[in-house]
């Protein structure tokens, strides 16, 4: 090793080793806040791709006060947009791994665009294994189907379609909700059928029901099936449209 590749090795090993100590400050619920900003400040001043990915850390927690933590997550949020598509793949592998994924999949939306953000997601909701055994796993996959309600795409209707049948009540639960953003005649007509399954959970259907009254959607062409199944809270009107009783 020449003199100058050992300067260069020793230069990048404490630059390895401020990262490393300010992701760790930074990453601390209970620091102080200039000490965490302090940390912000160091890691985009370094500007490498370990240091930005850093940043991302400070999106797994929530600061006791709401209002500091709007403050340090938002100036996460303009630093990292101003380094532009730059920044994509490490919020990509953030998302691979991460539960908390709002102000990253905010920031890919912002520097990638809705359809390509819709595409990341999409693929990373269908990497996960429908036979997993970790928690994380399945709070990965919920976290990912509530924030499918925030886009508009004929790719995330087709798979919301699916995930409404799914097995785990916890996954319908959500994309019952996630589904009622494409209010249409196949979405009424797939809710209708799960209210009509006696499989169904009452939480589920009490949710459906809601919807239903809520949006004011017609059930015409289900109209006598629903009839018989509707508890005493509920009734249909002539115009196929689920009501409440008062």
């Amino acid at each position: 090793m020449s003199f100058k590749e050992f300067l260069a090795a020793r230069r990048e090993k404490k630059r390895a080793k401020t990262i490393g100590a300010m992701v760790q400050r930074l990453a601390n619920p209970y620091g102080q806040t200039p000490e965490r900003k302090r940390a912000i400040h160091v890691l985009s001043e370094i500007d490498t791709d370990d240091a930005l990915a850093g940043l991302l850390h400070r999106y797994k927690f929530n600061a006791e006060k709401s209002i500091i933590d709007e403050d340090e997550k938002e100036m996460i949020y303009e630093i990292l947009l101003s380094k532009g598509p730059r920044v994509v793949p490490l919020l990509r592998e953030y998302l691979e791994v991460e539960t908390t994924i709002f102000w990253p999949l905010k920031l890919l939306r912002s520097i990638a665009g809705e359809e390509a953000t819709v595409g990341i997601l999409l693929d990373l909701l269908a990497a996960i294994p429908e036979d997993y055994v970790d928690t994380r796993m399945m709070d990965r996959k919920l976290s990912f189907i509530s924030q499918l309600r925030d886009f508009q795409d004929p790719r995330i209707l087709e798979v919301l379609l699916a995930l409404v049948g799914n097995e785990e009540e916890e996954i319908r639960f959500h994309a019952v909700d996630a589904i009622s953003m494409y209010p249409g005649p196949e979405t009424t007509r797939l809710l209708v059928e799960r209210l009509l399954d006696p499989e169904e959970t009452m939480r589920i259907r009490n949710f459906i029901m809601d919807l239903l009254v809520e949006n004011g959607w017609q059930v015409k062409a289900q109209r006598k099936e629903l009839r018989a199944s509707l508890t005493g809270a509920f009734w249909i009107d002539d115009t196929g449209v689920v009501q409440r009783k008062k």
